[in-house]
């Protein structure tokens, strides 16, 4: 046939995978994070979960055409969640969960996944989201934020130290970030240190009441 003669052919192939667990797994529920790929022979290994390859084919070209649509369906879902989040309702989570899931390398998902679980005081959950944030982008000085204000609330002021300190690396003029700084080492006992970052505060916020206070507390 005509279709044979072509020199040239283009075959777009799908591999699709599933989730597989060892039937003598210790734990049934195993983080996402533990998930790694595997073959269907390669079940010696024996991981607690792993994504085995089921089907190799050829996609059908029909749904090249759904591909247009993925934007507007993100659209939706972001608009549903923030409707859902200004009740604190927990189905915003799961969907900035699965937008999370679709883009994992878009932060603007990550941030708001951790913020929307913040709202429904899962705190714990949103260190975990912003912590993982930040092993895709370590200098995001909003996340750095968020991630210092959840430690700061939880009493961690050492730990959340060297993240302060990354935060006003990335944004030397952000007021909050330098405040937050200065006065986390007063805390600590390193007044000495925190005069420059108090002193930023001043600089760009003349009426900060807060940081001139304790700018003259140290200075006596």
């Amino acid at each position: 046939t005509a279709a044979l003669q072509d020199e040239l052919a283009l075959f777009i192939f799908r591999s699709d995978y599933m989730l597989h667990q060892p039937k003598d797994a210790e734990d049934a529920v195993t983080p996402l994070l533990q998930v790694r790929r595997c073959s269907l022979r390669d079940h010696a290994l024996r991981s607690p979960l792993c994504a085995t390859q089921v089907e190799l084919n050829t996609i059908s070209c029909s749904f090249a055409t759904l591909s247009a649509r993925t934007i507007e369906v993100h659209r939706a879902m972001v608009t549903l969640a923030r409707q859902r989040l200004s009740a604190k309702d927990a189905a915003a989570v799961e969907m900035y969960a699965l937008l999370t899931r679709a883009e994992p390398g878009a932060i603007r998902w990550r941030q708001s996944h951790g913020e929307a679980l913040e709202r429904l005081e899962r705190l714990e959950e949103a260190e975990a989201v912003y912590r993982a944030t930040l092993e895709i982008k370590p200098n995001h000085a909003t996340t750095l934020m968020r991630l210092c204000t959840l430690l700061i609330r939880g009493g961690q002021h050492e730990e959340a130290l060297p993240f302060l300190q990354r935060a006003v690396q990335a944004r030397p003029d952000h007021w909050r970030a330098n405040f937050l700084l200065g006065s986390t080492l007063v805390k600590l006992g390193r007044e000495e240190e925190a005069l420059q970052p108090l002193r930023r505060v001043l600089r760009t916020r003349a009426d900060h009441a807060e940081a001139r206070a304790l700018l003259e507390e140290i200075e006596g």
